[in-house]
């Protein structure tokens, strides 16, 4: 049978460019198009074009979240991959490695729903979505590579 795990590891691999695509699309359609952007600073750019009056203080806020689920998402990254190869090592089951790993890819979407979200229970809902999904699942799967590799 094929293993999927290593498809999942592509989408976790394309999930932070969701955020970074959004963030794009918001300031090109906020400083008139594509070649409006400029590219030797593209971290500044909100700022930029906030300056020129050109985006709204939430539009600016959401671009700021955007950016920093980009980064969150990175940063947890290796966390899977690497649980997703320990568990392929130690010879666990894909009938077990691949609902785990469909878990996580769904906290991640979450994940990025709540970061992006306003309101008081964006924060909570981030943060429950992260311990449980984004991190819980990364290391039952650890433990479950661990006891297999016994």
């Amino acid at each position: 049978m094929v293993n999927n795990s290593y498809m999942y590891m592509a989408a976790a691999c394309a999930l932070p460019l969701v955020p970074v695509l959004t963030r794009v699309g918001i300031l090109t359609a906020a400083a008139g198009g594509l070649d409006k952007i400029k590219l030797e600073n593209p971290r500044g750019e909100a700022e930029r074009i906030k300056s020129k009056g050109k985006v709204s203080d939430a539009t600016y806020e959401l671009c700021t979240k955007l950016s920093a689920s980009q980064s969150n998402g990175w940063e947890n990254l290796p966390v899977f991959l690497g649980a997703v190869l320990a568990m392929n090592q130690a010879g666990v089951d894909k009938d077990t490695v691949e609902p785990l790993c469909q878990a996580y890819l769904a906290a991640r979407v979450l994940h990025f729903i709540f970061y992006v979200s306003p309101g008081w229970f964006s924060g909570l809902g981030r943060t429950l979505v992260y311990m449980t999904g984004c991190m819980g699942v990364p290391l039952y799967m650890y433990s479950l590579a661990a006891q297999a590799a016994k």
